[in-house]
């Protein structure tokens, strides 16, 4: 079962091959079968939701229904210039990619329980590797040699040439950034393996960050390995409420600055490399105005009718979503994220685990770090590494009550719906 689930997932995990975009439906599928065998027998033989399969659903799942029912309103009250039914079907795709990814990884903690995150990570080694192999097969494998020698200096190649389509069809954007997330692990929350196996997963997680270089992943790691490190040092709780705070703060602030074009001046004044994001982001400041009453496009809308008009997609999930949920529900977004999530797993599993508020505001932080820059809401491998992570340090958690107190376990760790 293993193995099945490594090359499933390596399947689902690859976002382009040599450059070529793989088939959404077929990650559905995975899922589908997955949920299948792992999550569905449990829940039609309980015939109810509870526990951690109950928070996950109120607390990741719901903003998700929230967001198409809003997107559903704002078409109904007010349909933007360009609105056709493929905005419906592209919205109800964007929300059924979040819902798999997080009830997929939900589905592999129950069936793997820890060894799940170990799994994927083997999973996506295979999915870059492979992608890798078919670039090595259409650029020469002198090419890949001369990228790889170089990419650590720069990646900022001739638009069009050689080295760029290389680089261009290597950085896979979904797998690489989603790394991330277990090379935190592995630094700082993997307490049962031997330095020797937290070293050889970390050498394969770092190879694989590599060759799909991304700046975002390493300065993200960074900012969040410092708020985990503080985190452990001072009260959970006020740090979460302190830096969730800020950071909303600081992303409406991104929001006004795109939006006044001040992104262009700043990356100009301290010289940055964005690879033509200020271009991109000046097309995407049209589309949305700074206002209290502002009531959003709908989500998906804005990514959607920016790739069919320029062949750019927004590389900027921040200001994305100001601009498709409008101005107060970007607002309940952030709060949701930023400081609703991460205190209720705070009350609810702090108790039983004393790292589990770092553990789930890490990975939010992390997240939304590379929502700045990137279009990580759009991607499968992203999304599934954020819950899986979470989801399998709560279960691996729940079974250690259960040795120690036998049956209670159920009613002192995972708490009933009604409770919630």
């Amino acid at each position: 079962m293993k193995n099945i689930y490594i090359i499933l997932m390596a399947i689902s995990f690859s976002y382009y091959v040599a450059g070529v975009q793989v088939a959404y439906w077929i990650r559905y599928v995975i899922s589908i079968a997955i949920l299948v065998m792992c999550l569905l027998p449990e829940i039609l033989q309980k015939k109810k939701i509870v526990g951690m399969d109950y928070f996950c659903l109120k607390n990741y799942i719901a903003p998700v229904i929230y967001i198409a029912l809003w997107s559903m309103i704002i078409w109904c009250i007010k349909r933007p210039v360009g609105f056709t039914s493929s905005n419906i079907t592209r919205m109800l795709s964007g929300c059924l990619n979040l819902l798999f990814s997080i009830t997929t990884a939900l589905a592999a903690t129950k069936l793997f329980g820890k060894n799940a995150i170990k799994y994927s990570v083997i999973a996506i080694f295979f999915s870059i590797i492979f992608n890798t192999v078919c670039c090595i097969n259409v650029y020469g494998m002198s090419l890949f040699t001369k990228y790889i020698t170089q990419a650590i200096f720069s990646i900022d190649f001739p638009y069009g040439s050689s080295l760029y389509n290389l680089g261009s069809a290597l950085e896979v954007q979904d797998a690489t950034l989603a790394t991330g997330f277990y090379i935190l692990y592995f630094i700082f929350f993997d307490k049962e393996d031997k330095p020797k196996t937290r070293i050889k997963y970390l050498t394969i997680l770092m190879i694989c960050s590599y060759i799909g270089f991304k700046r975002t992943e390493f300065i993200s790691i960074i900012a969040t390995s410092i708020v985990i490190v503080v985190m452990r040092r001072f009260n959970q709780k006020r740090i979460i409420s302190t830096i969730g705070t800020c950071f909303g703060i600081v992303c409406f602030a991104y929001v006004v600055i795109v939006k006044l074009g001040l992104f262009s001046d700043i990356v100009n004044y301290i010289g940055a490399d964005v690879t033509g994001r200020t271009t991109v982001y000046k097309w995407l400041s049209e589309y949305f105005e700074l206002s209290i009453l502002y009531i959003g496009k709908g989500f998906t809308f804005v990514d959607k009718a920016m790739y069919e008009s320029t062949g750019f997609a927004s590389h900027n999930v921040i200001a994305r979503m100001y601009a498709e949920l409008g101005c107060i529900p970007f607002f309940i977004w952030l709060y949701w994220y930023l400081l609703k999530i991460p205190l209720n797993v705070l009350k609810k599993y702090n108790k039983f685990n004393k790292e589990a508020g770092i553990i789930t505001f890490s990975c939010i932080l992390y997240l939304f770090l590379t929502y700045f820059i990137g279009n990580s809401i759009n991607f499968f491998c992203i999304q599934f590494s954020f819950m899986l992570i979470q989801t399998s340090l709560m279960f691996e958690r729940k079974e250690k009550v259960k040795e120690s107190v036998g049956g209670a376990y159920e009613n002192c760790n995972f708490i009933n719906a009604k409770s919630i």
